[in-house]
């Protein structure tokens, strides 16, 4: 798409590679990693907010009710530190997004996520920019199936903070 984006004035704002790889058992984790309810989705979506820099919580809540089992959320009593949404795809479990302030926390969302999984082809869209969520994935034996461009039009006002972004939901929807 970006052959198409360029010409009407859209600007590269960083690269995204697609992971792909088979759900394994990994080592538990000893993060409480709780189910994500409706009810929490508010919280969320300011969580999102802070990563993505615009308000998502639509996008949050219909990509949270096509897979309740598969939303999961850590928090220290309100605060949300991190969530994972994905959904069963055509080909494989999408995981995306995953957000997190730290490396510790996504691996727990994710490992989580992944031993409910075990044996399914699983599909991450992993931002470049962030270093601690490639290294993860690659510790899984997760491999690049290809790459694409984040873009923007115009004046990217609200960046966002894609050290936080540990999966997209897709380059529609970051």
């Amino acid at each position: 798409g970006r052959k198409v984006y360029i010409p009407l004035g859209f600007q590269d704002e960083y690269d995204v590679s697609r992971y792909e790889g088979l759900a394994s058992v990994v080592a538990p984790v000893d993060i409480a990693v709780e189910p994500l309810i409706e009810g929490l989705l508010p919280a969320v979506a300011a969580f999102d907010r802070s990563a993505f820099g615009v308000e998502r919580g639509n996008v949050l809540r219909s990509l949270s009710a096509r897979n309740r089992g598969y939303s999961l959320v850590v928090r220290r009593g309100d605060e949300v530190l991190g969530y994972l949404i994905a959904r069963e795809g055509r080909e494989a479990v999408q995981v995306g997004p995953c957000v997190a302030k730290d490396a510790a926390t996504a691996r727990a969302l994710l490992w989580t996520l992944l031993s409910k999984v075990v044996g399914k082809r699983v599909f991450l869209d992993v931002p470049a920019p962030n270093s601690a969520a490639v290294e993860a994935v690659t510790q899984l034996g997760f491999k690049v199936q290809r790459g694409f461009s984040r873009m923007f039009l115009g004046n990217n006002s609200k960046p966002g903070r894609p050290e936080m972004i540990f999966a997209t939901s897709g380059a529609e929807k970051g």
